[in-house]
């Protein structure tokens, strides 16, 4: 008897063991957190797309936001089961979650939640900074595995462009350009537009209420006051953290602009673009390939426009005969005797920044015909109908 009690003994323990070495199967489950754009984050594409409505997603395996940079990909080698993921990261956004059914077995899914990010906290990083972003998973209701994520978050000032996704397809994201165009900004309706009154170029910013001979004048006031401020051209366009899987560009605020009096290709554009739209002129932003200037309407109807060279702001003194004498008849016969004598010096700078924004758009035509993520032209009307929100800095 004493025996039989001792085998069964031994058998209890040799289970106990055999349990420990060998836990209970449960369904394989294969899953990896996902961060968008190559593991970073830039805030200004966060705050841009805020209220931007993108396309539901057709793929019946992914769930949640179209538009969501972090979740997962996420499946069962049985299939018929539930899961949730839950994703924190304290110092950018709220806790987020989502549930979702796996059905299929032996086949991906993508989930990405609604990330409730903390707006002011983006808007504060000018530099770039590393955060740790935890991703949670529960199966079937139990809790199942967690994974941390270190990602890079970048500088406010970084500028996406063009977007290539972990899938191999190229995203344009040109519209970003647009979010640094900042209509809203006071210093433009408390500031500049009292100062631009006193060249006595135009009485009033009227936009397209009189002609399109009265929109050439209202921006070459503009003009006028950014070269009398001394404004020069600094090429800063580096963003601060380079990627194979994401173009960006270092773009400035209208504040930084203004405070510095320096602007690369991009910073002018904006600039202009910002008070243009202030005014009710409506302007368009050109994108080449390592150049970019701006474009504005003559008219209420955007039926015929002109391109502007702003990276000539700093350009004081244009030789007479670097002009074509078209563009000289055209664009100075806008202006009385008076002003071509007492503007001369800036008149002959806007009319070769005419000509030479007119000659880019010339050479880009050709490239406009294709689908080239290189050539573009933003109509920052539009963006702002599509959703796309300046960044007020």
């Amino acid at each position: 008897m004493l025996r039989f009690h001792s085998l069964i003994f031994l058998l209890v323990l040799t289970f106990s063991a055999s349990s420990q070495i060998y836990p209970r199967l449960q369904p394989l489950i294969t899953w990896e957190p996902i961060v968008e754009m190559e593991d970073q984050l830039f805030p200004s594409y966060i705050l841009a797309s805020a209220t931007m409505e993108f396309s539901p997603a057709t793929d019946p395996y992914f769930i949640g936001d179209p538009n969501g940079q972090m979740g997962m990909r996420i499946k069962s080698d049985a299939g018929n089961g539930t899961f949730r993921l839950e994703i924190e990261a304290p110092a950018i956004m709220s806790p987020a979650s989502i549930k979702g059914y796996i059905k299929d077995q032996k086949v991906y899914y993508e989930a990405f939640p609604k990330i409730p990010y903390n707006f002011n906290a983006l808007y504060s990083i000018i530099q770039p900074i590393p955060v740790n972003v935890t991703f949670k998973l529960y199966v079937n209701n139990e809790f199942y595995d967690q994974k941390i994520k270190t990602i890079r978050v970048h500088s406010i000032n970084d500028c996406p462009f063009i977007q290539i996704h972990r899938k191999g397809i190229a995203l344009d994201r040109n519209w970003m350009f647009a979010a640094y165009v900042n209509e809203n900004h006071p210093w433009i309706t408390n500031q500049l537009l009292p100062e631009l009154m006193k060249w006595k170029i135009v009485d009033s910013f009227t936009g397209y209420q009189v002609s399109e001979e009265e929109v050439i004048r209202q921006v070459f006031a503009i003009w006028t006051e950014f070269q009398k401020r001394g404004f020069r051209y600094s090429d800063i366009s580096t963003p601060t953290v380079m990627s194979q899987a994401v173009r960006s560009q270092y773009v400035r605020f209208l504040s930084e602009t203004v405070n510095t009096a320096q602007a690369n290709c991009v910073d002018g554009t904006a600039l202009f673009a910002s008070i243009l739209r202030r005014i009710g002129i409506k302007p368009v932003i050109a994108l080449t390939p390592n150049h970019c200037f701006l474009g504005f309407y003559l008219d209420r109807e955007k039926q015929r426009w002109i391109f502007l060279e702003t990276t000539l702001l700093g350009t004081r003194d244009v030789a007479q005969d670097r002009i074509d004498p078209a563009y000289w008849n055209t664009y100075a016969g806008l202006f009385g005797p008076v002003a071509q004598i007492t503007y001369q010096q800036q008149l002959r700078s806007f009319i070769y920044a005419l000509q030479v924004g007119n000659k880019n758009y010339v050479d880009m035509q050709e490239h406009l015909k294709t689908v080239n993520l290189l050539y573009l032209i933003v109509d920052v009307e539009e963006a702002r109908n599509s959703g796309v929100m300046p960044i007020n800095r």
